[in-house]
């Protein structure tokens, strides 16, 4: 039979690494170790015959026989992770093992062992806060990229908007009409349907100008931009082709339509002086409306409306200038 060696036991016991202490069952120390005392701040005097609770925290003593309950009858249910009190009133966390051993003369032994990991749940909550505060900045960063992302595509669809919109008038821009028009004759060539152009010019623009000011020639621009787009269908284009000049694409039109149209155009705007600052002011346009040969560029196109838009302007103003395929011009006239 082998014979225990209870200084060894000793010795063994005291440089345990971790904090070892054996209570009774009412919880009173009746042993502990070297590392346990250093762990609490207390001596094993101290120690000896308290119970326990002299390391819970305070919002815990209430439970010290809940506690002690648990560890008699071994329940494996009770934490592993405990937050205890040191003597100079700070507080630690530990990791506790504990085991209640029934003695040959029927008394109780508890022995628990102790791991100090207060460091350890500090690098935890450490690592924890780093890692909320990365979430956190990653998601303000998200945010950022999110919001100046839309705040360049709103940025580059105004600037889009712009390079294709006359900075006065809001209507398109020579750069777009023309881009529009490309389209338009595409369609038209592809499934061989009519095509009809207005090229338009307010008359005396100059004089009006020079009256009233140029604060009220732009009002004048800006209101009969809104009165041709609302005179014309929604597939035709309207744009500011330069000055005081205005161009209109009308699709599936032929030349009759586009002049019905530019008469229209003419009595209504003719009929309805324009309301500035500087006092209402009467208008009139000359016009050359041409339609489309097949084949024809935008170029052309344009130069033959040009040239009947002079006929007008020669014949006297406040006038339509066409033909049909180039034969003799016609002219229609509000005067005389």
């Amino acid at each position: 039979m082998a014979i225990v060696d209870l200084d060894l036991l000793e010795a063994l016991f005291d440089l345990a690494p971790g904090g070892v202490a054996i209570a009774d069952e009412r919880g009173r120390y009746v042993h502990v170790n070297r590392t346990y005392c250093e762990m609490f701040g207390y001596t094993a005097e101290q120690l000896l015959g308290r119970t326990f609770g002299l390391i819970l925290r305070d919002d815990d003593k209430f439970h010290e026989a809940a506690y002690l309950r648990r560890a008699l009858d071994n329940d494996c249910t009770a934490p592993d992770v405990w937050r205890v009190q040191h003597a100079d009133g700070h507080l630690l966390t530990v990791r506790a093992a504990f085991r209640s051993v029934c003695r040959p003369d029927g008394s109780v032994r508890i022995l628990t062992v102790l791991t100090d990991v207060s460091a350890l749940e500090q690098a935890t909550q450490g690592l924890q806060a780093t890692q909320q505060a990365l979430i956190q900045l990653n998601d303000s960063l998200e945010r950022q990229v999110t919001e100046r992302t839309r705040a360049l595509a709103e940025f580059n669809h105004a600037l889009s908007r712009l390079s294709r919109e006359d900075a006065l008038t809001g209507i398109a821009n020579r750069r777009a009409f023309e881009e529009e028009a490309a389209e338009a004759m595409a369609m038209a060539t592809r499934y061989g349907r009519q095509l009809s152009l207005v090229l338009l010019d307010l008359d005396h623009f100059k004089l009006v100008n020079d009256e009233y000011g140029h604060h009220a020639g732009d009002e004048v621009l800006r209101e009969m931009a809104c009165r041709f787009r609302v005179l014309l269908r929604t597939s035709d284009k309207v744009a500011r082709w330069g000055g005081e000049e205005f161009i209109m694409l009308l699709p599936e039109t032929a030349l009759d339509d586009a002049v019905a149209a530019g008469q229209k155009m003419l009595q209504a705007v003719t009929a309805s002086p324009i309301p500035t600052s500087a006092g209402d002011i009467v208008c009139a346009f000359s016009a050359g409306v041409v339609e489309w040969l097949p084949g024809e560029t935008l170029v052309n196109l344009v130069r033959r409306a040009d040239e009947h838009l002079y006929r007008a302007k020669r014949g006297g103003r406040a006038q339509l200038s066409w033909d049909r395929h180039l034969t003799e011009p016609t002219l229609f006239s509000l005067v005389g």
